[in-house]
C-alpha cells in the first residue's frame, strides 16, 4: 500500500472524526456519487495512521467489495458483504444451528398434529352426540 500522504475529501475528514471519536458512521448516496471512493479513502487513512488496526469492511454487493479489494491490498482489511460475513462468523455451528432448527420444526409439526387431533375427538364427540340425540328422537 502507498505510504504516501493522502489528501482528504471534506467528507473523508468528517468521517476520520466521528472514528477519532469513537462515533459509527454511515456513507450513503446515489449510484456513482463517490462511496466506494470515499470508503477507500477512509479505509487508507486508517490503515497508514493506525499501524495495528485491522479492518472488516461490508458492503452490500459482491462488485462493492470486489472493487474495494482491488483499490486496497493490505492483509489487515477483510472485505466481504453482509452474507459472506456473517456465512463467515455462524458456520462453525451449522451443523448445531441444523439440529436445533429441525427440533423446532419437529415439535411445531408434532404440536399441529396434536391441535388437529384434539380437534378431530372434539367433532367425533359432537359428531357422536349428534347421532346419539337423533337416535333418541
Amino acid at each position: 500500500m502507498d505510504t504516501e500522504r493522502l489528501v482528504l475529501t471534506r467528507e473523508t475528514e468528517l468521517v476520520m472524526t466521528a472514528i477519532s471519536q469513537g462515533k459509527d458512521f454511515l456513507l450513503s448516496g446515489g449510484a456513482g456519487s463517490g462511496k466506494t471512493y470515499s470508503l477507500v479513502e477512509v479505509i487508507k487513512t486508517i490503515l497508514q495512521s493506525e499501524t495495528n488496526s485491522k479492518i472488516a469492511c461490508i458492503t452490500y454487493t459482491n462488485a462493492a467489495a470486489r472493487e474495494i479489494n482491488a483499490r486496497i491490498n493490505d492483509g489487515r482489511l477483510v472485505v466481504s458483504t453482509i452474507h459472506d460475513f456473517l456465512w463467515d462468523n455462524i458456520k462453525i455451528y451449522q451443523y448445531n444451528l441444523k439440529k436445533v432448527l429441525c427440533s423446532l420444526i419437529q415439535s411445531e409439526e408434532e404440536l399441529k398434529w396434536s391441535n388437529l387431533s384434539r380437534q378431530n375427538n372434539r367433532l367425533f364427540k359432537v359428531e357422536l352426540t349428534l347421532a346419539v340425540m337423533e337416535r333418541r328422537a
